[in-house]
C-alpha cells in the first residue's frame, strides 16, 4: 500500500467518523461527566469493614459480660464460657442481618 493510499483511507475513516458524531450529536467531543459517589470497592470495604467490627465486638461484649457474671457469682468459667457463646451468636445474627438482599447502607 502506497503512502498517498493510507492518508485517502486514513481521510475516509476520519470523514465517516465526523458522520457519526454529527448524528450522534456529539460534535464537540464533549462528555457528560458522571455524577460522583462512593465506587462499588469502598462500599464493598465499608460493608467488610462493617461486619468485622460487629463480629470481634459481639463477642468481646459477650465475654466481657460473661467475665461480669463470673465475678459477680463466682462461678469461673462457666459465664465467661457462656457469654462468648451468646456473643457469638449474636455476631452470626448481625452477619445475616446485613448480607440480607435491601439491607441498610453502612453509613446509615
Amino acid at each position: 500500500m502506497q503512502p498517498e493510499d493510507k492518508d485517502a483511507t486514513i481521510k475516509a475513516l476520519q470523514d465517516r467518523i465526523a458522520v457519526q458524531k454529527h448524528q450522534a450529536g456529539l460534535e464537540d467531543d464533549t462528555r457528560p461527566i458522571p455524577e460522583t459517589g462512593p465506587t462499588d470497592q469502598a462500599n464493598n470495604l465499608q460493608i467488610g469493614i462493617r461486619a468485622g467490627t460487629e463480629f470481634v465486638g459481639s463477642m468481646l461484649g459477650g465475654g466481657l459480660f460473661g467475665w461480669l457474671i463470673d465475678t459477680w457469682l463466682d462461678s469461673a468459667p462457666i459465664g465467661m464460657i457462656a457469654g462468648v457463646l451468646v456473643g457469638v451468636i449474636i455476631a452470626f445474627w448481625n452477619l445475616y442481618k446485613l448480607t440480607l438482599p435491601g439491607a441498610s447502607s453502612p453509613l446509615q
